[in-house]
């Protein structure tokens, strides 16, 4: 009588995970690589594409053109897509094919793509601004119009405005308080870029002058340091003079201004200063008893405008004038 085989139940779980390992490492075994599928939708292109496609999982997609080694592309474990940016660097006709490689197999290398490669920025000789660019504004928004070339952009300071298929183009751009520096460039349809050489200055100054009256020195020095890149600053003073009371008596005006003041005047009387910013001028004000105020104008160039008072009181004692200055 023959006795049954009879296999333990550790042997037979130790011939399944062989049998099972064994067939998933040859299931997963590669002998042989198809080419990588490459999607490209354009034929005219500039210095830089996106290269996108599908590969084996884990391996390397190596890119040519021309025949020339440019780069390996590294495909995603998980869906085995890839992805990465080729430059070019010669103009007109350019030649792209990929093949992939997996340990030690290699792929044969795909369809030739020809990319018709524009490296070309765009000419500046059709650049114009033709709206008029202030030196000088007390607004922040400034609308900038002109002509290039239809259908590609004009960039200002960073910021792309689309030329329209008449070659004109129109930017509302923002300014800010204080100095200006705007600088146009040219970029087309393929990120081509030229710098066009033009550029302008604009200072935004939309914050009225400051006045102060009295004793300058001191005052003026503190004030220039809180001031900012577009503020101006005057002090006046009337000075010690001597004349009778209800008649016109030379008044000395001293002071100081910092900034770009166009004009001050005192009473409607132009004020002037020197080199040094400094103010010493006589004029003739009509002298009253008691309190006289004398109207002050300060206007930068902007046309930015403050208005103030300057004071002084007299009065008669023993035949004497007797008087007091900006109380």
């Amino acid at each position: 009588m023959k006795k049954p085989l009879v296999i333990s139940g550790l042997l037979v779980l130790i011939l399944i995970i062989s049998i099972v390992g064994f067939s998933n490492w040859w299931g997963n075994r590669v002998t042989q690589l198809d080419p990588p599928l490459i999607k490209s939708d354009k034929e005219k292109v500039g210095k830089e594409i996106s290269l996108t496609g599908i590969a084996y999982p884990n391996a390397n997609v190596v890119v040519f053109i021309d025949d020339k080694y440019i780069a390996d592309l590294p495909v995603s474990y998980s869906d085995g897509s890839f992805q990465g940016n080729i430059s070019f660097t010669k103009e007109g006709e350019n030649k792209l094919k990929v093949k992939q490689r997996y340990k030690n197999i290699s792929s044969d290398f795909s369809n030739v793509i020809t990319f018709d490669v524009d490296l070309t920025p765009p000419s500046i000789e059709s650049f114009e601004i033709t709206s008029s660019m202030p030196e000088t504004s007390v607004n922040q928004k400034i609308t900038i119009e002109g002509l290039a070339e239809p259908n590609e952009y004009v960039v200002l300071n960073g910021y792309k405005a689309k030329v329209d298929s008449g070659g004109l183009f129109s930017i509302d751009y923002s300014l800010l308080e204080g100095k200006n520096i705007l600088k146009f460039g040219l970029e087309d349809n393929f990120k081509n870029s030229v710098d066009t050489g033009k550029e302008y200055k604009i200072l935004v100054d939309s914050t009225p002058p400051k006045i102060s009256t009295g004793f300058c020195n001191f005052s003026y020095e503190i004030t220039v340091k809180q001031l900012g890149a577009s503020e101006e600053f005057a002090c006046l003073n009337i000075e010690q003079w001597q004349g009778y009371l209800d008649s016109t008596n030379s008044v000395p005006i001293t002071g100081k201004i910092h900034g770009n003041i166009k004009s001050v005047t005192v009473a409607g009387k132009a004020i002037y200063w020197d080199e040094k910013e400094e103010i010493y001028q006589r004029i003739n004000l009509f002298i009253y008893g008691g309190l006289n105020k004398y109207k002050v104008v300060v206007t930068d160039i902007a046309g930015n405008q403050s208005i103030t008072y300057l004071e002084t009181t007299a009065e008669r004692d023993n035949k004497e004038i007797d008087f007091n200055i900006n109380e």
